[in-house]
């Protein structure tokens, strides 16, 4: 779990840098009121732009999620799994084929074109950093190469 934290913190930062913070009121009534309406136990709401796009980042049920809206309309939630809950054909095939690499993070994403995946970022030894893709059987969809930041 803190390792988790220390992530999350990370991408805060790293997002932060491109992304602007911003208040509720600074937020179009109608991407609040959908948000309201699609989440409405949601806590801790921060509130952040980059470009177009609105993004919420926020707690549900002990959940951390992450709703963007795209030129005012909802595209994409990223529902944060605990790593204990990764499916087991996605570790299998991590395993076969990422060998060495460790996964650090796994979301549900949910898409306005009714696409549902699971997103796994894995890491190799903090020099190699891979997105994977999987449909929700577990098969595997596509790899997005990442390359992690360097600090000097």
């Amino acid at each position: 779990m803190k390792k988790i934290t220390v992530l999350l913190v990370a991408m805060l930062f790293v997002f932060g840098a491109f992304a602007q913070k911003i208040a509720d009121k600074d937020v179009p009534k109608n991407i609040l009121d959908d948000f309201n309406n699609k989440y409405p136990t949601a806590v801790k709401v921060m509130w952040s732009k980059v470009d177009k796009k609105f993004i919420a980042d926020f707690k549900h049920d002990d959940n951390d999620v992450s709703v963007e809206y795209d030129n005012s309309y909802w595209s994409r939630t990223y529902w944060n799994i605990p790593l204990e809950y990764t499916p087991f054909k996605i570790k299998d095939y991590i395993k076969q084929y990422y060998d060495g690499f460790k996964i650090i993070k796994i979301d549900l994403l949910e898409t306005n074109t009714n696409e549902k995946n699971y997103v796994v970022k894995a890491v190799k030894k903090k020099k190699e950093t891979v997105e994977l893709y999987f449909e929700l059987s577990g098969a595997f969809q596509k790899k997005v190469e990442k390359t992690p930041e360097v600090k000097k």
